[in-house]
């Protein structure tokens, strides 16, 4: 045998190997999602606690869509992720995650690879226009505390503000003044 005949064996070799891994990572990596969601069923009917987010490292789902009528904006499945995460805890608003976990999150639920940094500066937005909570100092998000949608208390305040006394009756000056 030459020296490029052995190469070329050992080439071989190490190829089916690999490839016999990847057949064995690809069964590990199935059964360690349906033992996620065991573990999930097994606590929502038992009422027992599971670790804490993060604590485990999850494997991603496969990168599939989900059939729906329409795609779920950003802001909507943050909102979503965060809901949940509080349902989990059996608290509203006390659960806040980083933008990391809410974007792992989104993946396992939607199924859909989101890029960290969005998943941040759109977090950054939300809880700029007070549809997230952010504690000081801290780099993580949660739900408002208030029992309303940033939605509903934007349209309540608007509302409010139509209907107080010095508002009625009004008619917009020159340039929008009234």
């Amino acid at each position: 045998m030459t020296d490029m005949t052995l190469i070329l064996n050992r080439r071989r070799e190490v190829e089916q190997e690999i490839a016999r891994l990847k057949d064995a990572l690809s069964v590990m990596e199935a059964e360690l999602v349906e033992l996620a969601t065991a573990e999930r069923v097994m606590s929502r009917l038992t009422g027992a606690e599971r670790p804490s987010a993060g604590a485990t490292d999850q494997p991603k789902p496969p990168a599939t869509a989900r059939p729906s009528a329409r795609k779920a904006t950003m802001p909507e499945m943050i909102t979503k992720v965060l809901q949940n995460a509080d349902y989990e805890a059996g608290i509203f608003g006390g659960v806040a995650l980083e933008p990391k976990e809410i974007g792992r999150r989104i993946e396992q639920l939607y199924g859909v690879i989101v890029r960290g940094e969005a998943v941040s500066s759109i977090c950054w937005r939300m809880w700029k226009r007070g549809q997230l909570a952010k504690d000081e100092g801290s780099s993580s998000y949660h739900l408002p505390t208030n029992n309303k949608s940033a939605k509903e208390a934007q349209g309540s305040a608007f509302a409010d503000l139509l209907g107080s006394p010095n508002m009625q009756d009004r008619e917009a000056g020159p340039g929008g003044g009234t």
